[in-house]
């Protein structure tokens, strides 16, 4: 195993972690990097602007805050949650109950694609209704993230997927008659992920879902922690990233394929969103930016 990365917090009381290559090949659709399981202290606190590897969480037990690109939000038993390059995100232990949490840190050509198809973009929130089923493949992701074993970055990988199938489909823990709503914000979620080339703004997408604006921001706000028009950005950035892999592929082109007139404003989107320039997935310096002229 490698020596643990910067990243990994010292505010912890007792730790199963590792931290498999941290830089894999690039054409692997997805890789775990590194994972585990944290007692937080109580003086636990994580504060990042951006993050280099996608990252899904799950607390099992304890409590604290957590703030991912938008509103604080209890941190509670059953909370999954996932971050990434250019996604803020804060979480705090509650100095009482300082929570036990699972980790995984992946990267590949496909991971933004995979968590944007399944409703997971990054800085989306989920409440499990029943953790026990994702807290069981996790514990097997750490036992064969810990093996030397020739297979286990495949088995990882498949361990992970799974994991995220599991968060994306399993009965949610939402407070207020959550059937209708829940349903209702689901299928307009589903619906950017699968028409997001016909959709420009929030007003397409409620007019599309027959849904007022405003209703329509206050049920992603609820269960997403964000906006429509910021979701909808997340999964045409995430479908870029995966086009950029493409061999040939220029930044001009993958812009003028998803509805930029502009490849300097789509630049500045994609870095908005993930982090990093496009140019950057290429090899290539970052374009500069064009002078204004008074």
């Amino acid at each position: 195993m490698n020596a643990e990365p910067a990243f990994f917090s010292t505010r912890i009381a007792e730790a199963r972690r590792f931290c498999r290559d941290l830089s894999p090949p690039r054409h692997e659709d997805l890789r775990v990097v590194c994972g585990g399981y944290e007692q937080c202290r109580s003086d636990y606190r994580i504060e990042r602007r951006s993050f280099p590897f996608y990252a899904v969480e799950l607390v099992a037990r304890g409590a604290g805050q957590l703030r991912l690109d938008g509103p604080t939000v209890p941190l509670l038993p059953g909370l999954a949650f996932t971050y990434g390059p250019g996604v803020p995100h804060r979480i705090v232990a509650d100095a009482q109950q300082p929570p036990g949490k699972y980790f995984v840190d992946f990267v590949g050509r496909a991971a933004g694609r995979r968590l944007c198809q399944l409703g997971l973009a990054p800085g989306t929130i989920r409440r499990l209704a029943d953790p026990r089923h994702a807290i069981h493949l996790l514990d097997a992701l750490l036992d064969f993230g810990a093996s030397p074993a020739a297979s286990a970055d495949s088995v990882c990988a498949r361990l992970l997927d799974a994991l995220l199938e599991l968060i994306a489909h399993a009965p949610q823990a939402s407070p207020h008659h959550p059937n209708y709503a829940f349903a209702t914000f689901d299928r307009c979620r589903r619906f950017i992920e699968h028409h997001w080339a016909e959709l420009r703004s929030t007003r397409d997408i409620a007019a599309a879902c027959h849904l007022d604006p405003a209703y329509l921001c206050r049920l992603f706000r609820r269960y997403a922690h964000t906006t429509p028009g910021r979701y909808l950005l997340r999964v045409r950035m995430a479908e870029a990233a995966a086009r950029l892999e493409a061999p040939g592929a220029m930044v001009k082109t993958v812009a003028a394929e998803l509805g930029f007139d502009d490849p300097f404003h789509f630049s500045r989107a994609f870095k908005r969103v993930l982090g990093i320039p496009p140019a950057r997935l290429l090899g290539l310096p970052a374009p500069r930016s064009r002078r204004r002229h008074r």
